[in-house]
């Protein structure tokens, strides 16, 4: 039980720093585009689309995606290791219940 108790804290923490880095990326991927839309000459949609096509907007966007499937794994984790501690749950509920403990 111990075991599962430190790999479940462990996992929780993990995948609350992975979000916690795609939230930070999301921010930055949105403060590059205004940057890089602000400097840009042309209408609206022009400038959207030059600031979207930009190297240094794509880049932190693959960051951000990057980013955002740690997060995703991490969670994934986390929820395996719920489901095992559910399930190691039910057996130890079953076994009192089955030496009349309950």
């Amino acid at each position: 039980m111990e075991d599962i108790s430190l790999k479940y804290a462990h996992a929780a923490k993990t995948y609350a720093q992975a979000k916690s880095a795609a939230l930070g990326q999301e921010r930055k991927q949105k403060r590059v585009f205004r940057e890089i839309f602000l400097r840009m000459d042309g209408n609206i949609e022009e400038r959207k689309a030059k600031a979207h096509n930009s190297p240094a907007y794509t880049q932190v966007e693959d960051d951000w995606v990057a980013a955002e499937s740690a997060a995703n794994l991490a969670s994934a984790e986390l929820d395996a290791l719920r489901i095992v501690f559910d399930e190691w749950r039910t057996i130890q509920a079953t076994k009192r219940a089955e030496m009349g403990l309950v």
